[in-house]
């Protein structure tokens, strides 16, 4: 071990919804004697900060896409996994369940009795919250930025700084496992419109914008965060804000059908990874990338200055007038429209944390891989049954592009706790087998 550093069999960078969960299921597994399994999630500001309100990325009062009820442990099917007979593991995760939740906080009858809605985002982070500070055993977490991470000596060796700015080294022995929200996805704007630009990561940025109370604002995107970007928007400006959404397709909102909703759950009643690659893009870009949930519509809705541009964003330029001038090309012309602010909504990419991160090690890891990391595609195709990826020894798990291989539910909310057992189960499936067979031993 590398002086004046501490190590784990598991680092998790961040610590959202997909690394509470493997913390849960880790405490689980140590708790019932699967292990030991050590495990660190290593988070910049908060548990579930991209959720909170606190940190742009959502204003924390939209109302979860998912249903609560496909909390931490959900779909409770351990047994797929970790080995047939596991019930026990999916009982005990029912601790930690939404449930569990509401009847531990004196909100449970409330909730039933209010027809169970969806919570906000902000009441997802504060489950969450929940769940760390009980999930313990063997689960440690670091409050530190990550700043990069490369292959030394048969381990992920992490630098850490802190709140405080002192440095510090994790060595993940065994695996590392990259969540987050990534780096957000840009476009091309001149530097001096700069003071016009908002990303969903730093709404702060509006502070320094003078926006007219019928002021206009293009929001360029149609998924989850344009539909959170506008709902704030209209929340601190008012009624007569004029909102105009710019996307290369109109905005489509999700069906939530038993078959689009089981597909999430469990891929395998499609048998997901049989179907031709072509399909599965299809399947989730019309059910995941782009669309706006019923629940978010349902609030958009209701305000009256809404307009919306087909087409691409070509670039945006400083007006005469000092405001930002959206180039859009269309299929037949190009359109040209002036707006106090522009909302950049266009998502973000995890292979662009990847090899932010990576620095100099990158050439290394794509040497094993055998293709390049700016190839999203061709990543997502190297990644194994453990959410990793092929050839790499230690393992580095990359969950958020696990869809188009292993099924969408595993890329968001979905099945969190499918997700948990693919990745634990590189690490305590030998464990398990041993100790079932030990007890089956034992029978007469």
């Amino acid at each position: 071990m590398t002086a004046g550093s501490t190590a784990a069999d598991l680092v998790v960078i961040g610590a959202g919804p997909k690394a509470v969960a493997i913390a849960a299921k880790t405490h689980v597994l140590n708790e019932l004697g699967y292990g030991p399994l050590r495990v660190t999630l290593v988070e910049r500001r908060e548990v579930a900060a991209s959720w909170t309100g606190r940190h742009g990325f959502t204003t924390g009062y939209e109302l979860l896409g998912t249903r609560p009820e496909k909390d931490v442990g959900f779909p409770y099917q351990s047994g797929s996994r970790l080995g047939n007979g596991n019930q026990e593991i999916d009982a005990a995760m029912l601790r930690f369940s939404w449930q569990s939740h509401l009847v531990q906080t004196g909100e449970y009858r409330r909730w039933v009795d209010i027809g169970a809605p969806p919570p906000s985002h902000r009441e997802l982070a504060r489950y969450l919250s929940w769940v760390l500070e009980r999930a313990t055993n063997g689960v440690q977490l670091r409050l530190a930025s990550v700043t990069r991470f490369e292959l030394v000596d048969g381990s992920w060796r992490i630098e850490c700084e802190t709140t405080a700015g002192s440095r510090e080294i994790l060595l993940a022995e065994q695996g590392l496992v990259l969540t987050g929200p990534g780096v957000p996805t840009t476009l091309p704007y001149a530097k001096e419109v700069a003071h016009r630009i908002i990303s969903p990561s730093a709404t702060a940025e509006l502070e320094s914008i003078y926006i007219a109370p019928a002021g206009r604002i293009c929001i360029v995107g149609c998924g989850e965060s344009a539909v959170s970007m506008a709902l704030w928007l209209i929340r601190r400006h008012g009624e007569d804000l004029e909102i105009t959404f710019v996307a290369p397709t109109l905005p489509y909102s999700r069906a939530e059908s038993f078959l689009e909703n089981s597909v999430y759950s469990d891929p395998q009643l499609v048998a997901w990874r049989h179907l031709a690659e072509d399909q599965r893009c299809e399947f989730v870009r019309r059910t995941d990338r782009g669309v706006m949930s019923p629940a978010a519509l349902a609030q958009l809705g209701r305000h009256r200055k809404l307009s919306f541009v087909v087409g691409r964003v070509r670039e945006i330029q400083l007006s005469r007038n000092g405001l930002a001038k959206v180039v859009v090309d269309q299929s037949d012309e190009v359109v040209r429209q002036e707006f106090d602010a522009v909302a950049i909504c266009t998502g973000s990419s995890p292979v662009g944390e990847l090899v932010r991160l990576l620095g100099d090690s990158r050439r290394q890891v794509e040497t094993r891989l055998g293709c390049s990391l700016a190839d999203e595609q061709a990543v997502m195709r190297q990644l194994d049954s453990a959410l990793a990826l092929r050839g790499l020894n230690p393992r580095l798990h990359l969950p958020a592009l696990s869809g188009l291989a292993h099924g969408p539910g595993f890329a968001n909310l979905s099945c969190l706790g499918s997700l948990s057992d693919s990745i634990l189960s590189a690490y305590v499936a030998s464990s398990i087998n041993g100790k079932k067979n030990m007890v089956a031993g034992a029978l007469p």
